[in-house]
């Protein structure tokens, strides 16, 4: 069972002086351009194959009907030249970013593992507390000969550190007869989640759960405002919403007075969502000999999604809180919220420390196309350089952990989606008890992955600083075409590896002439007294 207030905790990740910077330099961009006026600004699966017959099998080895292959067809060798007696006594270090229930499965699963592998391989697991301390201590240990040989990585983070010191392909592992995995058991695998983690055909990673951003949907409420149907457009979204927040602005209640449509979140997660919602990416092919970024924001579908969100909250139907989202979802101060996958439980917490009895769901974000989508990020098992016996034993701890069972467990304790569908029938348990957390697994069909390039890791940050200036008072709809044209030179500059400090040096300390008094606030009251955002619990760490 998560304790998810833990979990909220042990996802404290996000670096808020990262946010600062990039949202200081995206407006600083647009002032360095001369626009200040913008803004002051299925059947029973085969086995995993084994070394060789040993007293130890796996669930899926036990349960697999052996194939009579025709003596005529020679079968094919594994290219990895390591007998299985070479393995015994490899030591492989484990080391992961999880705490709390997370992080006591992953220390309990590797030490069964030592238990009962055949191969006599021992691993030790060293936890560190969330994404960025462990990837500061990779930093310092890629090179070290107490470097890991197991870690997980978002992929953004995967190609940084392939990029300095080669992480190991697992492809040639994965494709193994002797030592890897069957097609059928890689076609267990949801196809997005198993293809993420290939780029250029190397595959980084090995999935080991997911997350992603969902809309929460009040539908007792709904149903009292006459909506016995979840929206299926965005127009259906705006009516909904509206109605929500006109029946809070005109109860009996004064402190409600402003809330009940959409709870705005500015999470990039969420901006990025919209944009596949409503038909578009922020990708693009490079001119072949050019060195051009691969981001290209301002494009027709994603200013028809920001400037539909600037309507809703124009319109007052959507609305920034100070508080909690979950807070005010549990207390129908919204219609509509937004969370994690791994923030279902906390949800569910919140509603029953409000005593709501509400019926609520989740959704993919709607769509005029009839294709909802929502985000989707996690981790992924990758191996680092060490040597081939080493690299094989890490292999086969990582293959281990995928097995449904051993998957099941790692699922259950974070919260996240499952990489396979195999794996739900270990997790009956634990649907019947978190039905949100189903409905959200059988939306899987509309996730959509993040942008796989090095580059990501910083551009998200600036699509979220890009959706918080969307939402500031001072913002109009007619500004929407040169807030995406900004945040396209930004996230260049980024995606380019150059200064982006002396990439907008043409702001400089030279006098300017004095403007005439303005409502529009000051950049440095921008950046002293910012317009409260909805708040929630970064990403990632469990990640969210």
């Amino acid at each position: 069972m998560v304790h998810w207030k833990a979990v909220r905790l042990a996802s404290k990740w996000k670096l808020l002086d990262k946010r600062r910077v990039l949202s200081a330099l995206l407006i600083l961009s647009i002032l360095s351009t001369g626009c200040a006026s913008l803004f002051p600004v299925q059947p029973p699966t085969p086995a995993w194959p084994t070394p060789a017959p040993t007293a130890w099998t796996s669930l899926e080895t036990a349960s697999a009907t052996p194939t009579q292959s025709p003596t005529a067809t020679l079968q094919p060798t594994s290219a990895i030249a390591i007998q299985s007696e070479e393995l015994r006594g490899a030591l492989i270090r484990f080391w992961h970013p999880w705490s709390g229930p997370l992080g006591q499965t992953a220390t309990r699963l590797a030490e069964e593992f030592n238990l009962t592998n055949p191969w006599g391989i021992l691993v030790t697991s060293v936890a560190y507390p969330g994404y960025d301390a462990l990837e500061n201590a990779l930093g310092s240990a890629f090179q070290s000969p107490a470097a890991p040989q197991v870690t997980l990585a978002f992929l953004h983070q995967a190609l940084a550190w392939d990029s300095r010191n080669n992480l190991i392909d697992l492809q040639p592992y994965v494709n193994d007869p002797q030592w890897g995995i069957s097609s059928t058991i890689q076609a267990d695998f949801y196809p997005l989640f198993w293809h993420q983690d290939l780029v250029d055909g190397r595959r980084l990673g090995l999935p080991a759960f997911r997350s992603g951003q969902l809309l929460l949907y009040n539908q007792s409420w709904a149903k009292e405002l006459g909506y016995a149907q979840p929206p299926a457009d965005p127009d259906q979204f705006q009516s909904q919403a509206c109605a929500a927040a006109a029946a809070n602005q005109h109860d009996q209640v004064k402190e409600n007075n402003g809330t009940g449509g959409w709870i705005i979140s500015t999470d990039y997660s969420v901006a990025l969502s919209w944009i596949y919602a409503f038909g578009g990416d922020m990708l693009k092919s490079p001119e072949p000999g050019l060195g051009q970024s691969v981001y290209q924001f301002n494009t027709p579908q994603n200013q028809q999604a920001f400037t539909f969100l600037r309507a809703a909250y124009q319109n007052s139907c959507a609305w920034l809180s100070e508080r909690e989202a979950a807070y005010g979802f549990a207390h129908r101060q919204g219609l509509f919220s937004t969370a994690s996958v791994l923030e279902l439980g906390f949800q569910e917490e919140a509603f029953r420390d409000a005593n709501n009895l509400d019926q609520w769901t989740v959704l993919p974000f709607p769509s005029y196309e009839g294709r909802p989508a929502f985000d989707v990020y996690g981790p992924s098992y990758v191996l680092l350089p060490a040597s081939a016996q080493q690299q094989l034993a890490a292999w086969l701890f990582i293959r281990w952990l995928a097995e449904p069972q051993q998957h099941a467990r790692l699922v259950e304790a974070s919260g996240g989606l499952p990489a396979r569908k195999a794996t739900l029938e270990y997790l009956k348990t634990y649907s019947s008890q978190h039905p949100h957390w189903v409905s959200a697994v059988d939306l899987i069909p509309a996730a959509r992955i993040e942008p796989p390039f090095q580059s990501w890791g910083k551009a998200r940050w600036a699509l979220a600083d890009a959706a918080t200036q969307l939402f500031r008072p001072y913002f109009t709809v007619d500004q929407t075409p040169a807030l995406l044209s900004y945040l396209d030179a930004f996230v260049t500059e980024l995606h380019l590896g150059l200064d982006v400090e002396s990439a907008f040096a043409t702001v400089t300390s030279a006098s300017r002439p004095t403007a005439a008094p303005s409502r529009t606030p000051t950049l440095s009251s921008k950046l002293v007294s910012p317009t409260p955002t909805a708040t929630r619990t970064p990403r990632p760490s469990v990640q969210n």
